[in-house]
């Protein structure tokens, strides 16, 4: 039911968003993001074209060319790697293309390890959405990854002795750890196994060659980025399968292994120079590098390789060297169109110089296809969105090196949704901890609070290994930091590791100091974070919160909870898994409210002024394919089904959702009503709208004479950015906002203003100066036609301040007053303040027809409320109350919160109006007491 409510609102985006020409960037978020999602797509489409589905070609539904008569003992390798990746994707294994790919690999006997292994994270992806459907087959093929395993390692084929190589093995490996994530047991000698032999062949730099024997240039003992990289996620899969050492369970100097920390010495220095070239200055097996460094980058957590952030530094250059335009080849009896494709023998998008290649034979049809599919990889799974940025600091804040690996890994199953978690620097700006909603701080030690505070701490070090990265004490410019951080919606959590006493009394500290206007207090048995998801015992654990008054802006518990996630204690002590769910749902509420990695909200532009319900940068949900498979392509939703009461159906001009029924069958019903017109998604989702609110403009005949949807912009990209119209309607617009101070929490969200004047700035062209907050008792000598108050204590006004504002009021001004978080003894101390100052008067609730909600451009009809809210308020109305003067609104209050939504969060702990809404709520207010 959250999902269906979230994507109602969805529905209500889209078909607002059709009425005007603007920029309707639908969950598209930061620029960075919009190009990664199209990236995505024209790959998806290119691969989905090569696959053999057509008579002319084969209907076996594999990519291998020509694909492999009668089944026989193959390699179908290429068809695993890109059915794995279109998976991925969010393509459904119920697609008919997807059907027909995995009942090729079903059919198609193999023993390759290539071929067995990618094969296995197929089924793994496939039984994901099919309730393990494909669970046999997975464990056929674990069998053969178990047999096959020599010595720690693989060859080509099972059992193939000293003709083993690292690529095989690493992919045999990836294989099982498929298994494993499937939740099938897999013995620990088989572990110990493979970690001792990419140990024992470790190279002296940290990285490794392609095996023990010199055969030529690209082989041997010689270091190759290629095996470098697949042999760090190889090491660390075995980590994640085997006990952890007593050394990290009692924090006394437990250690990544020194092979993990030599390896990731050498990433780090050749990161950049790898990812240009990764051999002697050759594309060749530049993609199959890509995909190797992000199953290293994810398993080790870190953000940074040689001072990079590795997602954006690749996916930046992976945008770059796409091919984005039609290039038509002739390649044995197949046109291909390249458009989409990368490959690595030329990375340019020269269409003659990428043509001259094919013509020349330089490469075969398939080696594309597997360069797309690992380059798609590298974008799919790098911008699964982060959960935690676990925080780096001189001292022990890594003595469970694993914790947050195995806690994302279980939450990502449980909720069905892939999370991940990174390490953060503290040299690093804040707006690049932003793609987080948790900064994790751990630890058995004393915090280093404040400057002189000793090196890091770093028993067993690796012989070799590179010295740590800069870390940092929290002085004065750290905490500065943090407290930006969270005052811009994050929130801290930590916990107190092996009931280590300095850290419990300096963590106290920590607070303290960096919230100084408030205590770090005990959650009653009552409070909902122990019941937002599971029910929680009494003691497991105990959770510490430091709030604002609406919202928690840190999470502390001295239960040891990281030790439980280190060790994979998943059944043994399930509920420190369940508690990390539950603080995790109180603070965002829903998965789906997480941004992809990369991407910075804060600043992002939420919707359309008066039209659109965008949701500011998050996820985009998944639009329904065509060919027939009703599969989901991973892209923003830009284009639904208009469908009119007298039978007319408007839809989008590419074609892809043409007929009368959802992506799910779903037969969509006409509206009744003349004036009206229904909007559906793929989905199947629908809302009911004024049929004058089309423009026509955005609507063209085909030549059966059927209206189509035609993208904004004519032939540019549907996400290409323009001017929004209701920002040009606002054009040359000024505003000043007062805001108010007086003895209770005045100013609880002290950066929601800062966010708010740069949405109207870029939304409606307005430029909205805020003043104070000031004394009360000063309002009189200020010329700001609106002045704002909030607060989530009781609020007890003196006679001066209270004639201060009814002076302001009855001279024409506006006062806005809302209640922060949504609070009781607020809004009950407002209400008598305001009876106390305007006896006669009662707060009445706005009407839909007040101006308030019908500033042109800017028309507010419906809102949407947070969780909590929708429980009481089952209406989607604007719930604003007004003391009228003369019929003109002199103070507007809302009982439901505005001042968090500014800030842009997503948030359980909320009784109030999502951002989105409460940034329209705002901006409708402050445009109206500019004019009134």
């Amino acid at each position: 039911m959250r999902r269906m409510a979230s994507a109602s609102l969805i529905v209500l985006t889209l078909c607002l968003s059709l009425a005007v020409p603007a920029n309707a960037q639908m969950a598209a978020g930061p620029e960075f993001g919009r190009k990664v999602d199209e990236s995505i797509k024209l790959a998806q489409e290119f691969l989905l074209s090569l696959q053999n589905l057509q008579k002319k070609h084969s209907k076996s539904g594999s990519w291998e060319d020509p694909p492999f008569p009668n089944h026989a003992d193959k390699n179908p390798g290429l068809t695993a790697l890109i059915t794995y990746a279109l998976l991925e994707s969010g393509i459904n294994p119920q697609d008919l293309r997807m059907k027909a790919a995995i009942k090729y690999l079903g059919k198609t006997r193999t023993t390759k390890t290539y071929a067995v292994g990618l094969r296995a994270n197929v089924w793994y992806s496939a039984n994901r959405k099919t309730n393990d459907r494909y669970l046999r087959a997975l464990k056929h093929d674990a069998g053969l990854l178990s047999k096959g395993l020599i010595n720690g390692t693989f060859g080509y084929d099972p059992g193939a002795g000293n003709d083993w190589d690292h690529s095989n093995a690493q992919y045999g490996v990836l294989g099982m750890w498929a298994v494993t994530l499937n939740g099938l047991d897999i013995p620990t000698k088989y572990w110990r196994s493979v970690m001792n032999h990419w140990k024992r062949y470790q190279l002296a730099g940290g990285g490794w060659g392609y095996d023990s024997v010199a055969t030529g240039e690209y082989y041997g003992r010689r270091m190759q980025p290629t095996m470098s990289v697949g042999g760090l996620a190889t090491l660390y899969i075995c980590v994640d399968n085997l006990p952890s050492p007593p050394s990290v369970i009692n924090c006394t100097g437990g250690q990544l292994d020194p092979s993990i920390q030599r390896a990731l010495a050498w990433l780090d220095k050749n990161f950049r120079q790898t990812m240009l070239a990764p051999d002697k200055g050759t594309m060749v097996w530049h993609y199959y590098y890509i995909y190797g460094v992000e199953r290293a980058a994810l398993a080790s957590g870190y953000k940074y390789f040689g001072n990079e952030d590795w997602y954006r530094f690749g996916a930046s250059m992976l945008i770059k060297r796409q091919i984005k335009s039609d290039v038509g080849v002739a390649i044995g009896n197949r046109q291909v169109n390249l458009k989409g494709s990368w490959n690595g023998y030329d990375h340019t998008t020269l269409d003659k110089q990428i043509t001259r290649n094919y013509a020349g034979g330089k490469i075969q049809l398939g080696a594309i296809e597997a360069d797309t599919a690992f380059a798609l990889l590298f974008l799919l799974r790098g911008k699964q969105p982060v959960l935690f940025n676990k925080l780096q600091f001189n001292g022990d804040w890594d003595n469970r090196p694993r914790d947050l690996a195995s806690l994302t890994r279980w939450i990502s199953k449980k909720l069905e949704s892939d999370v991940n978690w990174q390490i953060i620097r503290m040299d690093t700006p804040v707006s690049e901890w932003r793609d987080a909603p948790f900064i994790y701080i751990s630890g058995n030690r004393a915090l280093p609070l404040g400057p002189g505070a000793p090196p890091p701490i770093i028993p067993g070090a690796a012989p070799g290994a590179a010295p740590p990265p800069p870390a940092g004490v929290f002085d004065q410019e750290t905490m500065e930091k943090l407290r930006t951080y969270v005052n811009q919606g994050g929130t801290i959590l930590s916990v107190t590791e092996h009931n280590g006493p300095q850290f419990t009394t300096s963590i106290r500290q920590f607070y303290k100091t960096l919230f100084p206007k408030y205590e770090l207090i005990e959650c009653p048995p009552d409070h909902p974070i122990y019941t937002c998801n599971y029910k929680l015992k009494p003691g497991k654990p105990t959770f510490f919160i430091v709030s604002n008054g609406i919202r928690p802006l840190a999470i502390h518990t001295d239960s040891d909870l990281a030790v439980h996630w280190e060790t994979r204690a998943y059944e043994s002590q399930k509920w420190a898994f369940e508690a990390a769910t539950n603080l995790v749902l109180y603070v965002i509420d829903s998965m789906e409210n997480l941004p992809y990695r990369a991407t910075n909200t804060w600043l992002s532009a939420p919707d359309i002024p008066g039209l659109g319900e965008g949701d500011g940068g998050r996820r985009p949900v998944a639009v329904g394919g065509g060919g027939g498979g009703g599969g989901a392509a991973a892209g923003p939703v830009d284009w639904i089904y208009i469908l009119t009461a007298d039978g007319k159906s408007y839809r989008p001009a590419d074609g892809k959702f043409a007929g009368m029924q959802a992506a799910d069958g779903t037969q969509i019903p006409r509206p009744t009503d003349p004036g009206r017109v229904t909007v559906v998604t793929p989905e199947g989702l629908r809302i009911s709208i004024p049929e004058s609110l089309l423009n026509t403009q955005l609507m063209k005949p085909d030549k059966s004479g059927t209206f189509l949807a035609q993208r904004s912009g004519g032939a540019a990209s549907p996400s290409a950015p323009q001017a929004p119209a209701a920002a040009q309607a606002f054009a040359g617009g000024s505003a000043t906002i007062v805001r108010l101070k007086h003895g209770g929490n005045y100013d609880p969200e002290p950066l929601a203003y800062q966010r708010f004047v740069h949405l109207m700035r870029e939304r409606a062209a307005t430029n909205v100066n805020v003043l104070g907050p000031i004394a009360i008792t000063q309002l009189p000598n200020y010329t700001g036609k609106l002045a704002v108050l909030t607060g989530t204590e009781t609020l007890n006004l003196s006679a001066q301040e209270m004639d201060a504002i009814k002076k302001h009021v009855v001279s024409g001004g506006t006062i806005f007053i809302d209640a922060g978080g949504g609070s009781e003894t607020f809004d009950e101390s407002v209400k008598s303040m305001l009876r106390k100052m305007f006896p006669d008067d009662d707060l009445k609730t706005l009407a839909g027809a007040s101006p308030v909600y019908n500033i042109p451009n800017a028309t507010i009809g419906r809102v949407r409320f947070r969780s909590v809210t929708r429980r009481f308020i089952k209406s989607s109305r604007p719930q604003l109350k007004a003391l009228l003067f003369k019929d003109r609104p002199g103070v507007i209050y809302s009982r439901e919160d505005v001042t968090g939504g500014l800030v842009g969060y997503p948030s359980r702990a909320v009784d109030g109006y999502d951002p989105v809404s409460a940034f329209r709520i705002m901006r409708n207010v402050v445009l109206f007491a500019g004019r009134n």
